[in-house]
């Protein structure tokens, strides 16, 4: 199996999103094990806490993109929560199709949390694919899009460097990018190198899920 994608080359994306003035914002998050876990827990908790309008989230423990076009099941871990606050939990679940998601939820504002199992030996081919197609399905929506990149993790950190900044590049200006190496710092021992799943490590995804929440709710750079 090849190691994590390196270096990547290519050119950004480009979208430009117009979200209605005044629209009570509907957020829709979906993303990876992070996003299925203690973060994606806080996220959506702190984002209810900065916004009046509804928040729905989804977690597939171990997706990729492609995940997302094909309903691949999760046998790690999924988590849903609904706009009301109900969770649905599961070990095994389907990952939902995104664009049957974004069709039913019709979301002002979009958070996509993926990225960090393309670092476990997916070809940098896949990695460019399957990014342009979710850019594609999110264009069509017209909804404002927010991209949480990789969080500090001990176990891949000697690829992040090369992998995050190509990541960021491929998704402006499409979607403004958070680089959550920024937010996070991985402990030297402790934990399995990375989730944010530990007694000691739960505070710092809670850390991480309140400064994503912020930027968010913040003003929106001018592009």
């Amino acid at each position: 199996m090849e190691r994590g994608v390196r270096r990547l080359r290519f050119a950004p994306f480009i979208l430009l999103f117009l979200p209605a003035a005044g629209a009570r914002a509907t957020t829709l998050v979906f993303g990876d094990s992070h996003t299925a876990g203690t973060f994606g827990k806080e996220l959506y908790a702190a984002l209810k806490e900065s916004s009046s309008g509804p928040v729905e989230l989804r977690g597939s423990c171990g997706s990729i993109i492609h995940w997302w076009y094909t309903g691949h099941e999760t046998v790690c871990g999924y988590l849903e929560i609904d706009s009301k606050g109900a969770r649905t939990a599961a070990a095994k679940a389907k990952t939902p199709l995104v664009e049957p998601l974004l069709d039913s939820v019709k979301p002002s504002r979009i958070l996509v949390a993926l990225g960090s199992n393309y670092l476990r030996g997916y070809p940098e081919a896949t990695l460019l694919h399957d990014v342009k197609q979710l850019l594609r399905s999110i264009a069509e929506t017209k909804a404002p899009c927010f991209w949480i990149g990789p969080p500090d993790m001990r176990k891949f950190r000697k690829d992040l460097p090369a992998f995050v900044p190509g990541l960021e590049a491929l998704v402006k200006p499409a979607c403004t990018f958070i680089d959550s190496r920024a937010l996070t710092r991985y402990p030297d021992s402790g934990g399995d190198g990375i989730h944010y799943e530990s007694a000691e490590l739960r505070p710092l995804a809670r850390s991480w899920a309140k400064e994503v929440a912020k930027t968010v709710a913040g003003p929106r750079p001018v592009r």
